[in-house]
């Protein structure tokens, strides 16, 4: 399957929290055989919708649903995110995790854990975080990739005057190229000016949570973005 091409993609904030885990499975369904093969989320959906304000509700969902159905493995493609999970309940911003070399393999290997996977096939730098140096960012995502560890990278949420790509070395053999920036005039700090909180909808995920439009199918969905 070429990961490059254009694909739907199905967002998955929701799940776990405001989509339980029965409607989130028969949405995933739909999505399959309706020839779809994107699944995003990020290790810190949806924080701000558990009542006990932590992470990765959305991954374990996703995960159950590979163990519910062998073979789906095999059939999507999963994009995660890291740079936004609090690691102390109910203080975002305040303890985000950030983009530093351990914190991004730390959220990695949890998003591993709880999607019950070896490796993901995107991995998105959810926003800024110029607490820390853009190489030490780079070089970790790199990292991951020479591991296979991370099949692609990205940059979301990220002044295009930083993006990665921009400092990156040049792809060559066993080097994929960073995706271009989503969302270029969000703010440094991962937050988006005047809404005081996370960005609740990522243009690489366009899901409505709240059910088929009239005449739809269950599964709303839109194309990959061209961001930059």
């Amino acid at each position: 399957m070429n990961i490059t091409a254009p694909q739907i993609v199905l967002g998955t904030m929701d799940f776990g929290t405001r989509v339980g885990p029965e409607q989130a499975f028969a949405i995933l369904d739909s999505l399959v055989a309706g020839g779809g093969v994107w699944l995003d989320t990020a290790n810190c959906y949806s924080f701000w919708a558990d009542p006990n304000g932590v992470d990765g509700a959305s991954e374990r969902v996703l995960g159950a649903w590979l163990r519910a159905r062998p073979g789906a493995r095999d059939a999507v493609r999963i994009a995660t995110k890291v740079r936004q999970n609090p690691l102390v309940p109910h203080s975002w911003p305040d303890s985000a995790e950030g983009l530093s070399a351990d914190a991004v393999r730390a959220g990695v290997e949890g998003s591993l854990r709880r999607l019950g996977v070896d490796h993901v096939d995107m991995l998105w730098a959810h926003a800024e975080d110029r607490g820390v140096p853009l190489e030490e960012t780079v070089g970790v995502f790199g990292e991951l990739v020479s591991k296979g560890t991370v099949l692609r990278v990205g940059a979301a949420n990220h002044a295009a005057f930083r993006h990665p790509a921009r400092r990156a070395p040049r792809a060559g053999p066993g080097r994929v190229p960073p995706q271009a920036p989503c969302r270029p005039g969000a703010a440094g700090d991962g937050t988006v000016p005047g809404d005081g909180g996370p960005r609740r909808e990522d243009r690489l995920l366009q899901l409505s949570a709240e059910g088929p439009a009239p005449g739809s199918s269950p599964a709303r969905v839109a194309r990959w973005p061209r961001c930059g």
